[in-house]
């Protein structure tokens, strides 16, 4: 028993130092791998978390990092999260902490697709295309009206 402990753990700690996977995710993984094994998994996998190695609040925190640079929106960001099975208050407590200016964020991101500068630009059409595209990445519908129209 202790060798399959051993071998679930290092197929966890091989998966973990590619990059950060919430809990669920390598409870999926390694079901897929030591199917007969669950209760191990579920055990070494607490471990991992009680050291350190395994936090699914790191990963929140590192996601909304990382996927706002890539200019998606809260919203996004949150469903995206929840997907990988990290729990609504680990969430919220990562977008708290986080000194994320989302309005900069939604500014980069127009800016890069589209011609709309704030509520400079008439062309209606072009203003809802970019409505559009935001609410798409993710982004709150009042943030997107109060920048573009």
């Amino acid at each position: 028993m202790e060798k399959n402990a051993k071998k679930i753990r290092r197929v966890a700690m091989d998966l973990l130092a590619r990059r950060e996977h919430s809990f669920k995710e390598l409870v999926f993984k390694l079901y897929r791998k030591f199917e007969n094994h669950q209760v191990q998994i579920i055990e070494e996998l607490e471990r991992l978390s009680s050291e350190g190695l395994q936090s699914d609040s790191r990963l929140a925190e590192d996601y909304i990092y990382f996927r706002s640079k890539k200019g998606r929106g809260p919203l996004k960001i949150k469903a995206e999260l929840l997907e990988k099975g990290i729990c609504a208050e680990i969430i919220d407590n990562a977008f708290n902490e986080s000194e994320i200016d989302w309005t900069q964020i939604l500014e980069t991101t127009i800016a890069r697709k589209f011609n709309v500068l704030g509520s400079e630009s008439d062309d209606q059409e072009e203003k809802l295309k970019a409505f559009n595209f935001l609410r798409q990445r993710g982004f709150e519908p009042d943030q997107i009206r109060g920048y573009i129209f």
